[in-house]
């Protein structure tokens, strides 16, 4: 899983899985018990009359299509009236609403935790790259202030040239713009 590194998204995503394992793990096994329960009850109620309740297969089947939407009613009830809306209502609160929501909670969980902890670390080539980004910084502020005083050392022509020096230096000391600044200060020093 090397590969998932090179893609952030990817790695998020393996990282989240990573972190969650455990809970996950967890939760799996809590869910498959429940989710058994209801499909031996299924086939213990439902059996001798449903066709897609008939052996524990297909009972498997029809309670995996029941989570995912796809489920006959009708049928279940024509079976047993009183306790196929009690299975029904069960199966929905418990699997559906509660089980898939864990789930869900879980993972979200382990989302913000992988989260966290890529805000925190930062790579080798980042921290680099901060650091030769202060380092140009630096060296731009110092040719700039050594080229500003070797234009005061020369006869300023007026006030005005001394003003528009600064305001120069003020706009272009935020930008990156080098030469445009060497441009102007070349003709304002003709």
């Amino acid at each position: 899983f090397k590969y998932f590194s090179l893609n952030p998204r990817m790695q998020t995503l393996w990282l989240t899985l990573q972190n969650a394992g455990p809970d996950l793990f967890a939760f799996i096994f809590f869910f498959f018990i429940v989710f058994l329960g209801f499909v031996f009850t299924g086939y213990l109620l439902f059996g001798p009359d449903v066709e897609s309740y008939r052996t524990i297969q297909r009972s498997l089947i029809a309670c995996l299509q029941m989570m995912l939407g796809n489920f006959d009613f009708e049928s279940l009830q024509v079976s047993n009236r009183v306790l196929a809306p009690i299975y029904f209502v069960l199966f929905v609160l418990f699997v559906i609403l509660i089980l898939l929501n864990v789930f869900l909670s879980i993972v979200n969980a382990a989302y913000e935790k992988t989260y966290d902890q890529q805000l925190g670390h930062t790579t080798l080539s980042t921290a680099l790259l901060k650091v030769l980004r202060k380092v140009f910084r630096k060296i731009r502020y110092i040719y700039y202030r050594l080229r500003r005083r070797e234009m005061f050392g020369k006869e300023m022509h007026n006030r005005n040239t001394f003003f528009i020096l600064q305001n120069i230096d003020a706009y272009y000391s935020s930008t990156t713009d080098v030469l445009t600044k060497k441009l102007l200060l070349r003709r304002l020093n003709n």
